[in-house]
């Protein structure tokens, strides 16, 4: 086989994630049992945090709070809200943590709203990332630092799309974007215009499908964005 075909197998891999099928290596990931709530302590949400932030400041899975709080796919976490940390015994200040502005945290790529969450479904189909309806060829940022890794010009059901790859795992997905400023191989510093949205076939809406994958499986964005 050559290079390029196994390129495209990979890619092709990676993207059939967008379809609800067992057999596909890209499922949802699925949540552990609700943690016990004899063990552990509540953790006070300062501003500018994030759940996944949180999870990473005091090295408890992301799926564990997720889980042991009952946070829905849809519910943001709010200032002053208290979240249950299994397993931690002090709770981290904010003068210790690291949810401050960096390019390791993720930010918003585009301004708008959320017209489709992760994980609803869309016929046989189920959402992998978020749509956020936004204003034609308003500005795609990226969401952070790291290098371009593919993009494609018509890619099936997703349209024009760039990947970046943040060489940790993470790897953020740009689809149904109107035009790029970016090539393969570029190193892209967080919140540098990257793209410019673009409408749906048969639509005048301007939608960004977006989307976070860590280890090649899909996460919820609104756990990750502040």
């Amino acid at each position: 086989m050559t290079k390029r075909g196994i390129i495209i197998i990979s890619i092709g891999l990676l993207l059939s994630g967008c379809a609800s099928s067992p057999d596909l290596p890209l499922e949802m990931p699925s949540l552990p049992r609700a943690a016990s709530r004899s063990g552990g302590i509540y953790h006070s949400v300062k501003k500018g945090e994030t759940l996944w932030r949180i999870s990473k400041n005091y090295k408890v899975g992301l799926d564990y709070i997720i889980s042991a709080n009952n946070i829905s796919d849809k519910r943001k976490i709010a200032i002053g809200q208290k979240i249950f940390i299994p397993g931690a015994r002090e709770e981290i200040k904010y003068a210790q943590a690291t949810s401050g502005k960096n390019d390791k945290n993720f930010i918003w790529p585009v301004n708008g709203d959320i017209i489709s969450y992760y994980s609803e479904k869309n016929g046989h189909l189920i959402n992998k990332g978020i749509d956020i309806k936004t204003s034609h060829k308003a500005d795609i940022s990226c969401a952070r630092s790291g290098v371009v890794s593919f993009i494609a010009q018509n890619l099936k059901g997703y349209g024009k799309t760039l990947f970046i790859d943040h060489e940790d795992g993470f790897v953020t997905i740009y689809a149904n974007i109107a035009e790029s400023f970016v090539n393969i191989n570029d190193k892209i510093n967080q919140g540098a215009m990257i793209a410019k949205a673009g409408t749906r076939p048969g639509s005048n809406e301007a939608i960004l499908h977006f989307e976070i994958r860590k280890d090649r499986r899909p996460q919820n964005p609104i756990y990750y964005l502040p």
